[in-house]
């Protein structure tokens, strides 16, 4: 890399930082701005006085839209906790930061009335030349910011940027409509407001002397339209005191003029946004219009929400120049359907089409709706279950219709409004949305759907990483405007619960290390029905050189397969590894495709599961290979497939089996001798080469003396040119929001162990009776025990983490290939069921000999110190904590 391009890698995040503070200062202004017009910017009574007390004539939709801003507002730092459901039990708690802001909120009120004035929703508003008293307001609020830069410190060290960008965001957005936003620097008039504007980007950084743009200028010019997402609702932003008294909805119906948003400027700025995530699926399109015969895939491509038809085109000439489809489409046509409630969506979509060259069918259609999608579409000859249905940033859009389901109550944490603007709770949307995604179940139960969903994001979660994310305006302005937002992890269980199963392979979300997700790309499958078993339609005639006793105790086994599957069901594999075991199998999966498309008859495609334990990543493997109808394919060429799983004789391993001795691709092996030594893996496997190795969940168990052996040992089993891929949850060092997979148990065993150390002395007052026992008995073991029981834990789980660099190293002799990081949430419910496998706790917890009083320590442990502690630093998530994992893919030299 180049001096040049790491400084423009700089600028860019310096600039993707700043363009999200700026979005915040936009959204907090005109908050404050509207709170203050009600008297609520006060530190007096604020805590003690309910909202309704505040309000006595607070409305229902007043309420409703307060609740939104006071998210904002928690989201922030500057409140202590969101806004209730019911108005008398609303208080306004500020903290310190907060009641800096709230007692001296002159500033923000200023910059707050000064973007008021940008209240038309018109598409041409924003190249009209600014005039009079907006520009002197400009000039005025200009040579207060740079006072205001020297004055803002400490509790409000935020401030300075956010009044930068009240002004920034404005002033850009017209210069963009105006053409002024030129190469080499900004084109201004020569009068007042164009000496102003060049006033202002000199003293933020963004242009020379000379007025011509920095590094960081070149970015803010790339980073403008993105302005376009807050600019656009800055209509309504002027109208909060009115949402805030009762006096004004909202309106979002079909033929009813939009006066709250600027809708040109959205759509363009939502389509800027988008086209990265349209590029991140274009992999999935291209693996389902790939595969043979072309008569088993969709007949088209229907757009739920299809704007102005950029990604139908996009997919279009995707398929078309990268596919087995796009060969043969003068025998096997592809049809993109576009479907839009906006009638001028949709005159833009079939402009865009029709340049495009797209052989397109455009309907008029709500994402509300999926019976008059189905309908419209019989009437000219299609069937609704025949395409493969997308959609991108819409199902948040949905109308709310308020019908119960079975959902059960969980995590979310936004602030909703219904139709009226009365506050929705969080399970009343999580309640829409599940039958919201039911109504669409059998429209795509052939082929499924692509979704691009956005997600809100904990208030305080957001507060921890300022800057790092845009969900304060962003939460904001969907709340305002009636759009449903739900975090991940809710709608990833409303998915569930309404039979849809993200295939996992697929699954990606963004961003990729952060203790949140804003955005996820899900296909989405309807769930098959019946037994989840991988049972032959005949026994399949056994090639194990392993099978477990009949007399294995399998109850931990089911331990762990309940940690790893909700409910023990192989189709719900729980979120802490679902995605993360998705990115073995992805490329597992490719590397499987490859060869098949190049396999003989005879030939047999070998995959060793290393470490299978109960067969996750052979059962997640199995699924995918089911997706993309190996069998099938393998059948026409007269090829096999063999999945061989591997790992130490266990209660885990007999689960394993339990589990896919029904399936013909399966083989069990020991890894262990009968003296329980350890083979070498050409003996395990008689002989026979691998293709791939995977190795899900393996890596951080082996001590770090051992790794040398273990990687050559890999090594000898790949045939040449075969594929390693594995992943650890385990592997340090992390980066300062996650923490790893046993960070907590590593912590609740020091913990343990000064409870051990201080049995005889420490003070008991509020210590559970069953914790004082254990440490009791605990600290009375005579050293030879606590030796034993030292080894013990130190086996189970390593007592300091390896380190991925010395794994990389290990390997490297014998392998080339790269590292990934990636992060994943685990829930506070995950983490305990993993501290409770039977085996994990005796071995890590082998001081108490009694299981029922060793969990109710580890509960204790975990669940009054350990978790809270943890949650409350940077890798705190809504539900848990940000796990970090490290992914690798290599190949044998």
């Amino acid at each position: 890399m180049t001096v040049q391009e790491s400084q423009t890698i700089d600028f860019r995040s310096a600039m993707r930082r700043k363009c999200f503070l700026y979005d915040d200062g936009v959204v907090l202004s005109v908050t404050l701005r509207a709170l203050g017009q009600l008297g609520l910017l006060t530190t007096d009574s604020g805590g003690e006085r309910s909202l309704q007390k505040l309000l006595p004539d607070l409305t229902p939709s007043g309420f409703g839209y307060l609740r939104v801003a006071l998210r904002s507002l928690v989201a922030q730092g500057w409140l202590r906790e969101a806004a209730d459901l019911d108005p008398m039990s609303v208080f306004l708690n500020w903290t310190r930061a907060g009641r800096a802001v709230a007692d001296a909120p002159e500033a923000y009120l200023r910059v707050g009335r000064f973007l008021a004035s940008f209240d038309d929703p018109a598409p041409a508003s924003w190249a009209v030349p600014w005039r009079g008293e907006l520009v002197a307001e400009y000039e005025a609020l200009i040579g207060s910011l740079e006072i205001w830069r020297r004055e803002f410190v400490l509790e409000a060290a935020h401030s300075p940027v956010h009044f930068e960008g009240a002004m920034i965001v404005p002033t850009v957005l017209h210069l963009q409509a105006s053409g002024a936003l030129a190469d080499e620097g900004p084109v201004l008039p020569a009068n007042r407001f164009g000496r102003a504007a060049l006033r202002l980007l000199q003293t933020s950084g963004y242009v020379d002397a000379d007025a011509s743009w920095t590094g960081v200028g070149r970015e803010l010019c790339a980073f403008a339209t993105h302005f376009g997402m807050v600019g656009s609702y800055l209509p309504m932003f002027a109208r909060l005191p009115e949402l805030y008294r009762g006096e004004l909805v909202v309106t979002t119906e079909f033929g009813v003029p939009e006066w709250h948003v600027n809708r040109e400027l959205n759509v363009v700025a939502s389509g800027h946004a988008h086209r990265r995530y349209y590029a991140d699926a274009d992999r999935i399109f291209v693996e389902i219009f790939d595969r043979t015969p072309v008569s088993s895939q969709p007949a088209f491509i229907a757009d739920m929400g299809c704007g102005d038809g950029t990604w139908l085109a996009r997919l279009y000439h995707l398929i078309r120049e990268s596919t087995l489809r796009g060969r043969c489409l003068d025998t096997d046509p592809l049809l993109m359907v576009g479907i839009d409630v906006n009638e001028a969506a949709l005159d833009c979509a079939r402009e865009t089409l029709r340049e495009a060259g797209v052989p397109a069918l455009l309907l008029a259609g709500d994402i509300s709706d999926p019976d008059g999608v189905r309908i419209q579409l019989e009437e000219v000859g299609v069937a609704v279950e025949d395409g493969l249905h997308i959609r991108s940033f819409i199902d948040h859009n949905r109308e709310f219709r308020g019908t119960g389901s079975t959902v059960p109550s969980g995590p979310s944490s936004g602030a909703s409004v219904d139709s009226a603007g009365h506050a929705l709770s969080d399970r009343a949307i999580e309640d829409d949305l599940t039958v919201h995604l039911r109504r669409w179940r059998n429209n795509i139960r052939k082929h499924g759907m692509v979704v691009l969903e956005a997600h809100s994001v904990p208030p305080q979660v957001v507060r921890r990483h300022i800057g790092s994310l845009h969900s304060i305006a962003f939460d904001a302005y969907h709340g305002y405007s009636h759009q449903l937002l739900v975090d991940h992890a809710a709608y990833t269980r409303c998915c569930r619960e309404a039979g849809l199963e993200s295939i996992a392979y697929l699954e990606q979300r963004y961003p990729a290390r952060r203790p949140f997700v804003a955005i996820s790309l899900n296909r989405l499958a309807v769930r098959p029905e019946g037994d989840p078993s991988f049972a032959a339609a005949a026994s399949p005639e056994r090639h194990d050189t392993w099978r477990p006793d009949d007399s294995v105790d399998l109850t931990d086994g089911e331990g762990l397969h309940r940690l790893l599957f909700d409910g023990g069901d192989i189709h719900q594999p729980r979120g802490w590894c679902a995605a993360a075991t998705g990115v073995v199998v992805k490329d597992v999966l490719l590397e499987i495709d490859r060869r098949t498309r190049t396999a003989t008859p005879g030939e047999v495609i070998r995959v060793m599961d290393y470490g299978a334990g109960t067969g996750l990543a052979a059962i997640e493997l199995i699924k995918a290979c089911r997706d993309i109808e190996l069998e099938e394919r393998l059948a026409r060429v007269g090829a096999g497939f063999e999945i061989h799983l591997v790992d130490i004789p266990s209660g885990w391993f007999a689960k394993g089996y339990e589990l896919l001795k029904g399936s013909p691709w399966t083989r069990f092996h020991s890894m262990q001798a009968r003296d329980k030594t350890f083979r070498e893996l050409r003996d395990v496997t008689e002989g026979r080469a691998m293709d791939i190795v995977m190795a899900n969940m393996v890596f951080h168990l082996i001590p770090a003396r051992a790794f040398t052996h273990v990687a050559a040992n890999l090594a000898e089993v790949l045939a040449p040119g075969g594929r390693l891929v594995w992943s650890t949850p385990d592997l340090g060092p992390a980066a300062e929001s996650s923490v790893l997979f046993h960070d907590p148990n590593r912590l609740a065993r020091q913990h343990w162990m000064q409870l051990i150390a201080e049995a005889d002395s420490f003070c008991v007052d509020g210590l559970p009776a069953a914790v004082r026992t254990a440490a009791a008995v605990a600290a009375r073991l005579s050293e030879e025990e606590r030796i034993q029981a030292f080894g013990r834990s130190d086996r189970r789980i390593l007592p300091t983490a390896n380190d991925r660099f010395a794994v990389e190293a290990a390997l490297t002799p014998h392998f080339l290939g790269a590292m990934q990081v990636r992060s994943f949430e685990m829930s506070e419910p995950e983490f305990i069921d993993a501290v409770l496998v039977p085996s994990n706790q005796r071995e890590y917890f082998p001081e108490v000999a009694d299981d029922h009083l060793r969990e109710r320590v580890l509960r204790h442990l975990l669940l009054t110190d350990v978790l809270p502690t943890l949650t409350r630093g940077p890798a705190g998530t809504g539900r848990g904590l940000n796990v970090e994992w490290t992914f690798g893919d290599f190949y044998r030299r």
